[in-house]
């Protein structure tokens, strides 16, 4: 079981904003902020999982996020972006990530606590911006990811 509170912080609302203009190429299975493994606190990690990535590709698909993000985000929330990182739909964190969250989809970010599929990876924040409502199906694990340099 997870627990969450609803988040207003300016960086989430704008990121929130950049999914929802993605969403209009495909619904995503998972889009979320976790803070950065870095020192640097307010750092994020975007993940996102959708369909439409797996079918685009890596490369046209991180361009395109970081587009959507630039015309959203503020520069100094753009700056809290450390990379992008993209899992395929089948894979077993998006897959335990929904099963405690997919019921939860307001339209609102909100803060994800208490995950086991995040204390597992010693995640210890995350902001969960969109989730689908088909779940995943199979397991596989590969992460992709592209630091931002904005």
């Amino acid at each position: 079981m997870a627990y969450t509170t609803m988040v207003t912080d300016s960086l989430f609302m704008q990121a929130a904003q950049a999914i929802k203009q993605l969403a209009a190429k495909g619904e995503f299975r998972l889009a979320m902020l976790l803070s950065s493994d870095t020192q640097i606190p307010d750092m994020w990690n975007l993940v996102v999982s959708a369909d439409w990535i797996d079918a685009l590709g890596l490369r046209q698909a991180i361009g395109q996020i970081s587009d959507a993000l630039r015309g959203v985000l503020a520069k100094n929330n753009l700056r809290k972006i450390e990379r992008i990182s993209v899992l395929p739909v089948s894979d077993g964190l998006v897959k335990g990530i929904l099963s405690g969250v997919a019921h939860l989809d307001t339209g609102v970010p909100f803060r994800l606590a208490q995950s086991h599929e995040l204390s597992r990876l010693d995640i210890t924040d995350a902001i969960v911006l969109a989730v689908g409502r088909k779940g995943p199906s199979g397991y596989h694990r590969k992460v992709s990811t592209v630091q931002n340099r904005a």
